[in-house]
C-alpha cells in the first residue's frame, strides 16, 4: 500500500463571552440537504460494545452480537477454491508446476492423510456422498481434531524459522479477550509459543494437550470442524464436487490422478423451503432479562395503548415461528441451567461459543488476576473449569448433531463469521482474518474484511487434494501482513515468555491484565507522515469496533518513542497526549481531516475562533489505499468489480480528549451539551458540514482555565451540505443505532438526512446519560433504561423509538438523582418532538416521498423542532445561563 499523509494545525483562540441569539434559517421544502445512504442493516457503527455507543455495560448475549454479522453473511460473495487461493491465499497461479508445493514424497504428510481417511470410513477418491448415509456414525467429531491437526501441520513449511506455525486443538476452552465466550474447534499460532524443540515433539505435544490462555490477537487462523459428510458446508442445491479449473488433472503422487470434475455448482431448484428460525449461533437462549425485554417491546409494538400510531409509519408485527431448533433451544436452556445448577463456581453472567456450546465463565477473584477482568473472558485455567467446558460442549455437540442440514448450514457460517469478528475487534489491529471449515472430507475457506465476507465453495478435499494441501502449505508461509495484521505494527506475539506451558506461574491473561487489559498495550507502531519518520508506543486502548463489515475504528492513546524524541533533538510529539485512530473508511467519503480541516480555516479567515476550541485537531493523517495486485483487497476489488465495496485503511494522529464520563459536574456535563448544539449549528451554517453521527461517544470535552470546552468528534461520516445531490459515498446507513433518530431506522424513509435528525440524536443521548446511570461512570442498577436501543435489531429500535415519541402519556422521564436538573430539558426537547411529528401529513405516500406535500416544513418538523427551539430549552440549566459560544458578537466580529 502507498500512503498518502497530510497534516494540519491550528493555533488556540481566546473565548469570545456574550450569547447569540440563532439566527431565522427558511424553512427548507423539497430535496434533502444530505442524501443518506440505502438502508442496511449494517450501520457504519454497528458495535454492541460500551465503546462504540459510548455506553458502559451493554448486556453482552451472542444472540444480541450475531445481529451485527447476520447481514454481512447474506450479502457474502463466493469464489472457487482456486480463485480464493491465488486472490487471498496469494498463491501463485503457476503453483502446479512449481516443485516446492509438490508433497508427493511427504510421508508424513501422507500417514497423516491415511489416518485421517480410515477414522472417516473414506477411501482415497471417493467420492462424496449427497447425506448422511455414509458418514461413520462412530466416529464422534472431537475425535477427527488430533489427525486433522497432524494433517495440517504435516504440509507446514519449516524454512522460515520466524514464521513458523502451529495447527493445535483449541476445543473446548475459549480463546480470551472478547466479551462473549467463542471456541474453534482448532487454532493455529506462531510454534514459538510452544517452546517445543522439534516436529516429534510438536506433534505428541500437540495431540496431547489443548492450549491454554490464548487471546485473539495471538491466533493466526481458525479450523472449524464437522462431520455431517459435508451437509453442513453446502446449500440443499450444492454438488459436492466443486468447478476448479485445472487442478483434478494435474500430475502428482498423491494417489492416482482424478479426472477433471465437470460438475458445477447447481442453481438453486426454486422451490420453497420450511425458514429456519433465527438461532444464536452458539444455542444459547435469551436470558430471562432478555425474554422480559421482548415481552415488553413486543407489547409496546402492538398493543396501541398509551399511543397514536398513523398507518404511514405503522411499526410491522413480527410474526412467530417455530420449529425443530427451537425445540433444541429449550433442551440447551436446560442443560445450561443444569450445569450452573451443579457447578457453583459457575458465573451467571457465562457468555457462549459460536459452536453451539454455552460457555460459563468462572468466577476470578482479584488474588488470581490481580484486578477486575476489564470486559475480558476470564481464563479457564483449574482444570475444574476445563471438565465444566467440555461436559457443556458434549451436550450441545449431541443438541447440534440433530439440526437440520439447513440449519446446520447456517449455524455452521454463523460460527465461521463470529470467529472472524472476534480477530477483527479484539485481536491485533487487521485488514482481514482467514478460517478454515471442514466437514468430513469437504472443505471450506473463510475470509472476512472491512468491505465483505468472502467463502470459497465447498470442495471434496479427496478429488482435490493437492490443490487443498497447496493452500494449507500457503496459510504455513503467509507472512504478518498477508495474513492481515497492518503494515507496521510491532506486537510481540511470537514471544515465548508471553505464554509458557512448562512454568504457568503467571497466566497471559494476568499478563495483559497488568497491561491495562489489552493486547495491543506496549505494541508499537511505525510509520512514515509528513515529517519523516515516526514511532509511537501504545499506551492504552480507548476504543475498540466490533463487527466486520463497516469503518471497524480502533483508537488507543499513544506516546512518541521515535529516535528524535528519545535524543535531545524533540520531534515535536514529545510532549503532546495523542490519540492514534485506525479506520477503515469507504473510499468515496470524503476523509474525516479533511473536513475538519475545512471547518477550522473557515473559522480562522472568518475571524470566529471560538470554533477552534470546539472542533477536533488534527496532528497527522495517513490515508493507505489498498493496491490492485500487491493486496488482497486489491484483488478482490478487480475480480468483483461493483459488488466489493472500496475501503482505504486510515490512521490518524489526534490531540487526546475526555469523554462524558470522566465529568460529574451535571452543570458542566449540561455546558458540553450545548457546546455540541453550537458547534453543529455553526458547523452547518458556516463551512456546510452535516456531522451524521451524534452518540455519546462523539461527545468530548477538555479544561483548560478551570474551563470546560465540549468538543463534537469524529467526523468520518460528515458531509458538506453542497453535496446533497451527489448520492450515497458507501453501502451502509450512518450512525449509531442507540442515538440514530427513528425516521433514519425505518427502511422505508426516503427523504435524507436533515440536521434534525443530529439533533434528535442529541436528544437520545441526553436521555441515555441521565436515565442509564446513577453517576456519569456508574451504570444505573437493572434493568437499565432504553436496554432495548442496544441489544435490538433496527426494526425493534424503530419500534421503541417511534412508541416512545408518538405516545401521549409520556411527560416525565425515569432521570436519577443525580442527572435531576436534566430532566425539564428533556421534557421541553421531548414536547417539542413529538408535537412536530403529530402534525406531519397522514398520507401514507408521504412515507416514500416526504416531499410530496409542500405545506409541511420537513426540516424542522414545521418550526417545532430547530436550532432555534433547542436553544431556547439548553441555554440554561438550574434556572442558571449557560456560557454561549455563538454571540452575536462573533457571529459577526468585524461590526
Amino acid at each position: 500500500m502507498v500512503p498518502e499523509s497530510g497534516t494540519q494545525s491550528a493555533t488556540s483562540s481566546t473565548i469570545p463571552p456574550t450569547a447569540p441569539a440563532t439566527p431565522k434559517r427558511k424553512p427548507l421544502v423539497g430535496p434533502s440537504p444530505v442524501e443518506t445512504t440505502p438502508m442496511s442493516k449494517t450501520y457504519a457503527s454497528h458495535s454492541t460494545s460500551h465503546n462504540a455507543s459510548g455506553d458502559l455495560d451493554v448486556k453482552q448475549l451472542a444472540e444480541v452480537v450475531n445481529k451485527f454479522f447476520a447481514d454481512d453473511l447474506a450479502q457474502s460473495l463466493e469464489l472457487s477454491m482456486e480463485d480464493f487461493a491465488t486472490l487471498i491465499l496469494s498463491l501463485p497461479k503457476d503453483w502446479d508446476g512449481k516443485a516446492e508445493f509438490d508433497l508427493g514424497d511427504n510421508q508424513v504428510f501422507l500417514n497423516a492423510w491415511e489416518e485421517y481417511l480410515q477414522l472417516l470410513g473414506k477411501k482415497e477418491g471417493e467420492e462424496a456422498a449427497s447425506g448422511d448415509d455414509k458418514v461413520s456414525k462412530k466416529t464422534l467429531e472431537t475425535q477427527l481434531y488430533a489427525p486433522l491437526v497432524s494433517l495440517l501441520n504435516a504440509v507446514g513449511d519449516s524454512s522460515d524459522n520466524e514464521n513458523l506455525k502451529a495447527f493445535y486443538i483449541q476445543d473446548p476452552r475459549p480463546v480470551l479477550g472478547s466479551r462473549i465466550s467463542r471456541v474453534p474447534d482448532i487454532a493455529a499460532i506462531y510454534r514459538q509459543l510452544l517452546a517445543v524443540a522439534d516436529d516429534e515433539t510438536l506433534d505428541e505435544y500437540l495431540r496431547e494437550n489443548r492450549v491454554k490462555g490464548v487471546f485473539w490477537g495471538l491466533l493466526l487462523y481458525f479450523v472449524e470442524v464437522k462431520n455431517k459428510n459435508g451437509a453442513f458446508l453446502r446449500k440443499r442445491s450444492d454438488n459436492i464436487k466443486e468447478e476448479t479449473s485445472q487442478v483434478a488433472t494435474s500430475k502428482g503422487s498423491h494417489g492416482p490422478s482424478q479426472p477433471k470434475s465437470q460438475a458445477k455448482l447447481s442453481k438453486s431448484s426454486g422451490k420453497k423451503r420450511r425458514k429456519s428460525p433465527e438461532l444464536a449461533e452458539d444455542g444459547a437462549p435469551e436470558s430471562s432479562e432478555g425474554s422480559q425485554q421482548a415481552k415488553r417491546s413486543k407489547g409496546k409494538a402492538t398493543s396501541g395503548k398509551g399511543s397514536t400510531q398513523p398507518t404511514r409509519i405503522q411499526p410491522a408485527r413480527s410474526t412467530k415461528s417455530s420449529s425443530k431448533s427451537e425445540t433444541l433451544h429449550k433442551q440447551v436452556l436446560s442443560s445450561s441451567r443444569a450445569a450452573s445448577r451443579s457447578t457453583p463456581t459457575e458465573s451467571s453472567e457465562g457468555g457462549s461459543s459460536t459452536k453451539g456450546k454455552s460457555r460459563a465463565r468462572p468466577k476470578v477473584t482479584g488474588s488470581e488476576t490481580g484486578q477486575s477482568s476489564a470486559g475480558l473472558h476470564p481464563p479457564p485455567t483449574p482444570e475444574t473449569s476445563f471438565d465444566r467446558y467440555k461436559k457443556q460442549a458434549d451436550e450441545e455437540r449431541r443438541v447440534e448433531a440433530q439440526l437440520q442440514d439447513g440449519e446446520g448450514y447456517k449455524r455452521t457460517r454463523e460460527q465461521g463469521a463470529s470467529y472472524a469478528k472476534e480477530m477483527l475487534s479484539f485481536g491485533v489491529i487487521r485488514h482481514h482474518a482467514i478460517g478454515l471449515t471442514v466437514d468430513a472430507v469437504t472443505a471450506r475457506f473463510f475470509y472476512a474484511d472491512r468491505s465483505k465476507i468472502v467463502e470459497s465453495k465447498p470442495c471434496d478435499i479427496t478429488q482435490f487434494k493437492r490443490l487443498f494441501m497447496a493452500m494449507v502449505l500457503q496459510l504455513h508461509r503467509l507472512t504478518p501482513e498477508k495474513l492481515g495484521v497492518i503494515q507496521g505494527l510491532d506486537f510481540d506475539y511470537r514471544n515465548p515468555e508471553k505464554i509458557n506451558q512448562t512454568t504457568p506461574t503467571k497466566t497471559l491473561y494476568e499478563t495483559l491484565l497488568s497491561a491495562k487489559g489489552d493486547a495491543l498495550v506496549g505494541a508499537t507502531y511505525t510509520f512514515t507522515g509528513s515529517k519523516g519518520l515516526k514511532r509511537v508506543e501504545i499506551t492504552r486502548v480507548i476504543f475498540r469496533s466490533e463487527g466486520i463489515v463497516g469503518r471497524s475504528s480502533i483508537v488507543v492513546e499513544v506516546k512518541c518513542v521515535c529516535d528524535r524524541c528519545s535524543g535531545d533533538d524533540d520531534c515535536g510529539w514529545k510532549e503532546k497526549e495523542l490519540v492514534m485512530k485506525v479506520s477503515f473508511p469507504s473510499k468515496k467519503r470524503i476523509p474525516e481531516n479533511e473536513i475538519i480541516a475545512t471547518a477550522r480555516k473557515h473559522a480562522e479567515e472568518h475571524d470566529q475562533l471560538w470554533a477552534l476550541n470546539h472542533l477536533p485537531l488534527v496532528e497527522e493523517c495517513i490515508t493507505f489505499p489498498y493496491d490492485a495486485t500487491d493486496t488482497v483487497q486489491g484483488r478482490l476489488k478487480d475480480h468483483f468489480k461493483d459488488e466489493y465495496e472500496e475501503r482505504v485503511m486510515r490512521v490518524t494522529f489526534l490531540k487526546k480528549l475526555k469523554p462524558l464520563k470522566d465529568l460529574p459536574n451535571p452543570r458542566e456535563i449540561a455546558q458540553v451539551f450545548f457546546d455540541i448544539l453550537q458547534i453543529h449549528q455553526w458547523l452547518y451554517e458556516q463551512p456546510g458540514v452535516l456531522h451524521r453521527d451524534l452518540s455519546m461517544g462523539n461527545i468530548m470535552w477538555y479544561r483548560v482555565d478551570g474551563k470546560v470546552y465540549g468538543v463534537l468528534n469524529d467526523y468520518d461520516l460528515a458531509s458538506y451540505e453542497k453535496d446533497k445531490d451527489k448520492g450515497p459515498t458507501s453501502d451502509h446507513r450512518t450512525g449509531t443505532k442507540p442515538f440514530m433518530a427513528f425516521d433514519l431506522l425505518d427502511e422505508d424513509w426516503k427523504g435524507g438526512h436533515y440536521y434534525r435528525h443530529d439533533m434528535e440524536s442529541l436528544f437520545y443521548i441526553i436521555l441515555c446519560f441521565a436515565c442509564r446511570y446513577r453517576f456519569p461512570n456508574v451504570p444505573a442498577q437493572e434493568p437499565r433504561k432504553y436496554e432495548e436501543w442496544f441489544t435490538g435489531s433496527e426494526r425493534q429500535v424503530y419500534q421503541e423509538k417511534y412508541t416512545l415519541i408518538m405516545s401521549k402519556s409520556v411527560s416525565t422521564f425515569a432521570v436519577q438523582e443525580h442527572f435531576t436538573h436534566f430532566a425539564p430539558w428533556l421534557e421541553k426537547i421531548y414536547f417539542r418532538l413529538h408535537t412536530g411529528h403529530f402534525q406531519r401529513p397522514s398520507s401514507i405516500t408521504l412515507r416514500f416521498d416526504p416531499h410530496a406535500s409542500q405545506e409541511f416544513d420537513w426540516f424542522t418538523l414545521n418550526g417545532n423542532f430547530s436550532y432555534h427551539r433547542l436553544n431556547e430549552v439548553m441555554n440554561t440549566f438550574k434556572g442558571m445561563p449557560l456560557e454561549a459560544r455563538w454571540t452575536d458578537e462573533t457571529r459577526n466580529p468585524n461590526n
